[in-house]
This record gives structure tokens, C-alpha cells and sequence, in this order.
């Protein structure tokens, strides 16, 4: 029963901190957009899965793994 409730507690926690990152990540893109004085269309995801390290020079980038959705953002006003 005890590795039952620590399981539980474990799952609870990775949930607070997924909820945590993604509240984040829509305020800082929010700040950012408020103070560039421009409209931003952007999809946050808070997932480890998304972005990917550049071999040569080890920067982060989002991958689209649809291009149909990048032709729906650029159509946007």
C-alpha cells in the first residue's frame, strides 16, 4: 500500500510541474509579445519531447511535424 501511495504522490507532483512549466510558458510568451507591441500566434507545448539539440553547435529548436501547420500559422492575419 505504501509504494501505491508514493506512486501516487510521485505521478501528483510531475502533474504540478507540468501544469507549472506550460503556466510559464504562456506568460513569458505573453510578456514577450506585450512588449514587442505585436500580435503572436504560438502553440506552447511543455513537453521534453519537443525540442531537440542542433548537433554542431548544441542550440535548441522546435521542430513543426506538420507542415500543413505552418501554412495555417503564416495564413493568419
Amino acid at each position: 500500500m505504501g509504494e501505491q501511495v508514493r506512486g501516487m504522490q510521485v505521478r501528483g507532483q510531475e502533474e504540478i510541474d507540468r501544469e507549472s512549466r506550460e503556466l510559464l510558458a504562456v506568460h513569458h510568451t505573453g510578456c514577450i509579445a506585450a512588449e514587442a507591441g505585436q500580435r503572436l500566434y504560438v502553440q506552447v507545448k511543455s513537453g521534453d519531447s519537443y525540442p531537440r539539440k542542433m548537433q554542431r553547435d548544441g542550440a535548441e529548436v522546435f521542430q513543426i511535424k506538420e507542415a500543413r501547420w505552418a501554412d495555417y500559422w503564416q495564413r493568419q492575419a
